[in-house]
């Protein structure tokens, strides 16, 4: 759908005004590929016509203020991400543009600290991409779309299966690190030194092991899986564990409540 088309979608008009009450109120906003584009709308500014679509797994590159944002660079300064849009926005006034890619020059901006618009999904991962495949002709819409904007810039289903499974380690840092402005972590004093350096070992020779995080309302979750890797957001480190059911996981240290190497 297009964030212009209130006629065919009639709650597009409420939507807007609801985000312009949130961000008067100084409600944290994250408004992703469409999200984006309504958030952009909301504050005044204009929604149209990419030059080229991008449908796939493709590059960012953090402007200036994208590499010194708090947010943007916990993957990299050009972490691979989804995309799937024909349209862009426009940067509203006050804002500031963090990325671009090589087939659009505004993939985010940000307002203030509690306000980010997105062209790009950080949310993908394999999984997530697996069940947008299987709804309706996806392999179809990909080769309608390669035929009228080319294969430059839109990638077919096999290459996007292809790249998801490694492209996520940049998404998964991304949404870990977007979800702060809606989480408080407070760190935890006695940060055991000890576990840090057993999960990089773990994670240097690829042993499973078993977690029990603490959920955000206290409950304990029990995950199995082998560590990815760990990336550090602000002053929290974080692992990726790649569970049994080769779904991925962002576990912050300071939850874990225990983790153990499974003997094989």
């Amino acid at each position: 759908m297009s964030s212009n088309d209130e006629q065919g979608h009639p709650w597009i008009r409420p939507e807007l005004a609801l985000l312009q009450r949130a961000f008067d109120r100084h409600l944290p906003i994250l408004g992703i590929c469409l999200g984006g584009q309504l958030l952009a709308r909301a504050l005044g500014k204009r929604v149209f016509q990419n030059p080229v679509a991008e449908v796939g797994w493709f590059p960012l590159e953090l402007t200036e203020a994208g590499r010194a944002d708090r947010i943007l660079p916990a993957a990299s300064e050009n972490p691979t991400v989804y995309h799937y849009h024909f349209e862009t926005f426009e940067i509203p006034d006050g804002a500031t543009c963090l990325a671009r890619s090589a087939g659009c020059e505004r993939q985010a901006y940000k307002l203030n600290d509690r306000t980010y618009g997105l062209q790009f999904h950080p949310e993908a991962d394999h999984q997530l991409l697996t069940e947008w495949m299987s709804v309706g002709d996806f392999e179809g819409e990909i080769l309608e779309i390669q035929a009228n904007f080319g294969k430059k810039t839109i990638q077919n289903s096999a290459m996007q299966l292809s790249l998801a499974t490694e492209a996520e380690l940049n998404s998964i840092p991304l949404i870990t690190a977007f979800s702060t402005l809606f989480r408080h972590h407070e760190r935890r004093d006695d940060q055991d030194r000890l576990l840090h350096d057993a999960v990089k070992s773990w994670q240097e020779i690829r042993i499973p092991v078993e977690t029990e995080v603490t959920s955000s309302d206290g409950a304990p979750i029990r995950l199995r899986g082998v560590i990815e890797r760990t990336f550090m957001l602000g002053e929290s480190e974080f692992l990726i564990l790649r569970g049994e059911d080769q779904l991925v996981w962002p576990i912050r240290l300071d939850d874990l409540r225990r983790i153990t190497p499974i003997s094989k």
